[in-house]
């Protein structure tokens, strides 16, 4: 089955934010971190259902083994629809994403 990814304009936020946070702790490594959500919202799309509903209908993903960043997502299956809504660090609080949803 093929899915639709949306991705809300936050969200090149949330990696802009945090590329920034790396880049000034290491040269290169806000580009990595940058490589690594971009890959992690492509693959997203191949497995969207892998990782389990966490928060009301939300699902949390982490963007690799390397940076403590997760996709927090949902997955309208009868539309084929993957909308991801952020991408924050794993120590934040749910209050501040879902405050983008309003649950």
């Amino acid at each position: 089955m093929s899915y639709t990814l949306g991705i809300s304009p936050l969200v090149s936020i949330d990696i802009r934010d945090a590329s920034d946070w790396y880049s000034a702790k290491s040269r290169d490594l806000g580009l990595i971190f940058e490589k690594h959500a971009f890959n992690a919202l492509e693959k997203l799309v191949d497995q969207p259902l892998i990782s389990p509903t966490k928060y009301n209908k939300i699902r949390v993903r982490r963007i690799s083994k390397k940076f403590p960043f997760y996709l927090h997502y949902e997955v309208i299956e009868k539309d084929n629809l993957i909308l991801v809504y952020a991408i924050f660090h794993g120590k934040q609080s749910p209050k501040k994403w879902s405050k983008r949803l309003n649950i």
